[in-house]
């Protein structure tokens, strides 16, 4: 959980096994989430004794890490329904910030602050072709390269439109000069749990 003054993010408390133990939820299958608009959609039922929601969602980790000097926190993850939640990053650190985040959507990030030049993305806890697509406010104007799971040497391509983006594996970003928003798809590839971006300018 992150806790700030007006501002609370709290993240999935239950889930159960997938080898058909049903835990605390008493479903196979299922996923106990706190009442956070950004984690509650379609495939949740309310729980008015657990004060909580049940979900057949699946849900993976995200962190956000600034990897120079700006901070990330205070900021907020908007999903594509425009369900929001506003994140204060983790005690003593507002270079980092940790949410769970319903697989599958697409979300946008905004800065509170300065808009960090380095920036690491790490959506974990999945399965091979888990993926959330995000738009990442960023400068106009400076240079940057964008990479993925630490391959340096190999930067990913810009893409020549969005579409390529949404329909693709997470192999190519695509920057939108008119309204300087970063787009990119963390697409967990075989062999993996996890799946990084770096964003370095």
């Amino acid at each position: 959980a992150e806790h700030g003054p007006g501002l609370v993010a709290i993240g999935v408390l239950v889930q159960a096994g997938a080898r058909g133990k049903c835990g605390l939820t008493g479903t196979p299958g299922m996923t106990v989430i706190a009442d956070v608009p950004l984690l509650v959609s379609s495939g949740c039922v309310k729980r008015v004794e657990w004060n909580a929601w049940q979900c057949a969602n699946r849900f993976l980790g995200l962190n956000i890490d600034s990897e120079g000097n700006e901070p990330v926190a205070p900021m907020s993850l908007r999903r594509d329904d425009a369900a929001t939640v506003s994140l204060v990053g983790v005690p003593g650190n507002l270079k980092t910030v940790r949410m769970s985040v319903p697989m599958g959507r697409r979300f946008e990030l905004a800065w509170v602050t300065a808009i960090p030049r380095r920036l690491k993305l790490t959506l974990q806890r999945g399965d091979v072709g888990d993926w959330i697509q995000v738009a990442i406010p960023y400068q106009a104007g400076i240079p940057f390269s964008v990479v993925r799971d630490f391959g340096t040497s190999t930067p990913l391509p810009a893409a020549a439109s969005l579409a390529e983006v949404v329909n693709g594996s997470g192999d190519r970003y695509y920057w939108d000069a008119a309204t300087s928003i970063l787009h990119a798809k963390l697409f967990i590839r075989s062999g993996r749990t996890s799946t990084t971006l770096q964003v370095i300018g």
